[in-house]
């Protein structure tokens, strides 16, 4: 792992992300969980430095930095806004454990009262649950998948080692919620998922103080937005692996009949999982046209 410590100019940056957030913070630049799918490998901020996953530049003095962009923002530019954490990289990947850049920020935006949205698949995150109710408006998106995604296309944590984390900040009352992403259509299986959380729940859901239910939002690989590389990568793993359901997964991408199939099938999974546990889930996208592939080979 290449770790290069970096000082940048600026920390708190507009985003693009308007529905979630006004301003983007990534402490770090790469990312040492190198998954697979993720969008920011293709970033041009991000090339010639090696492998994706195989380099990180902490952005060292980056909460000094930030307490004075904050400073001087005008009033107008800091009324309503929320600070997004962790957009192109992890904020709690594992050079976080030493670092604490992620929560040296955290300290700052509690000291201006700024809220976040906050996006990490990782454990460390528990450390900082001191930080994470100072405004109302705080949010926590927090990923899981299932452990045989995880170990093919992540070098990060299980799926038991992160819902015990989640659990201890869902069960302070910090805003957070789980983000099952990447579903594979056709291979990703949302009940085994369920499954797992319910028997990883650390106290009696039925007891009659547990009136909180658990988000749990979907979201849908977008394979044309993968590099071809990265898409000859998932195919490797998967063909071999799922056979026929991998054949539906290439045809999700290209044809109407199967992707209205995909869907059905999952709205009446949604509804009897629904029933039977405290979930509640959200698909995040069903526009077909931001799936369907231009690529002919798929």
């Amino acid at each position: 792992m290449k770790i290069n410590h970096t000082k940048a100019n600026t920390i708190l940056n507009p985003t693009g992300i308007n529905t979630i957030g006004d301003y983007v913070i990534n402490p770090y630049k790469g990312c040492s969980f190198g998954c697979l799918y993720c969008y920011a490998a293709n970033l041009k901020s991000n090339r010639n430095k090696g492998e994706w996953g195989t380099f990180v530049f902490p952005k060292v003095e980056a909460h000094r930095i930030l307490d004075e962009e904050i400073k001087q923002l005008p009033e107008s530019s800091r009324i309503d806004k929320r600070i997004i954490i962790g957009s192109t990289c992890d904020p709690y990947q594992p050079v976080e454990k030493k670092l604490k850049i992620t929560s040296e920020i955290l300290s700052i935006l509690k000291k201006h009262n700024l809220p976040f949205f906050l996006m990490t698949k990782s454990p460390l995150c528990v450390d900082d649950l001191d930080k994470f109710q100072y405004n109302r408006k705080n949010r926590i998106c927090f990923t899981v998948n299932e452990d045989v995604i995880i170990k093919s296309m992540e070098n990060s944590y299980s799926l038991e080692n992160r819902l015990k984390s989640f659990f201890r900040i869902f069960s302070s009352g910090a805003d957070i919620y789980l983000h099952f992403g990447p579903f594979f259509p056709f291979i990703s299986n949302l009940k085994i998922l369920s499954d797992l959380i319910m028997e990883n729940l650390p106290y009696n859901w039925n007891h009659p103080s547990q009136k909180k239910k658990i988000r749990i939002n979907i979201e849908i690989l977008n394979y044309k937005s993968l590099k071809s590389e990265l898409r000859y990568k998932v195919e490797s793993l998967f063909e071999g692996k799922y056979g026929s359901q991998f054949r539906e997964f290439l045809k999700f991408y290209n044809n109407y009949q199967v992707f209205e199939k995909f869907y059905n099938a999952l709205d009446s999974q949604i509804f009897n999982l629904s029933s039977k546990y405290p979930f509640e889930y959200f698909i995040l996208s069903r526009d077909q046209n931001s799936f369907f592939s231009e690529d002919s080979n798929l």
